[in-house]
């Protein structure tokens, strides 16, 4: 799922890209 807005507010855009590779490696694992 993309960051939002919502979450960047809440969240650092660093945080939030780091949760898009953990869940792009996840996928990348189970593929």
């Amino acid at each position: 799922m993309p960051c939002r807005d919502e979450f960047r507010v809440h969240l650092r855009k660093e945080k939030c890209l780091s949760i898009r590779i953990s869940k792009c490696l996840r996928i990348a694992v189970q593929g």
